[in-house]
């Protein structure tokens, strides 16, 4: 499960963003979009984002890179490296449901 802290962080950006209509498919990417800038800004330093990065699945040099590239997390968690260190997977093994992917 998520920690409460995250899963409070979760509800928020959630609410937040049913505000504004969007597509199905567009909200879950947002939503895992916020949940990988929520991931970066609780690595604190660039040595624990490397690790973490590096516990996502991406090699070492693209790890060391990535962390220490100078943007802030919600321009990371855009990048190409989030994705491939978290991808939808990632995030289904941790309990987060697509509403989309029930449907069908």
């Amino acid at each position: 499960m998520l920690p409460s802290i995250l899963a409070h962080e979760i509800r928020e950006s959630t609410r937040r963003f049913l505000v504004t209509a969007y597509e199905p498919s567009d909200m879950f990417e947002r939503v895992r979009r916020q949940l990988r800038c929520l991931l970066w800004r609780q690595a604190k330093t660039r040595q624990q984002r490397t690790v973490l990065s590096r516990q996502g699945g991406l090699e070492p040099l693209h790890a060391w890179h990535s962390a220490r590239n100078g943007q802030g997390p919600w321009w990371n968690a855009r990048s190409r490296h989030m994705p491939w260190a978290f991808p939808i997977t990632f995030f289904q093994r941790k309990g987060l449901v697509c509403m989309t992917d029930m449907a069908q």
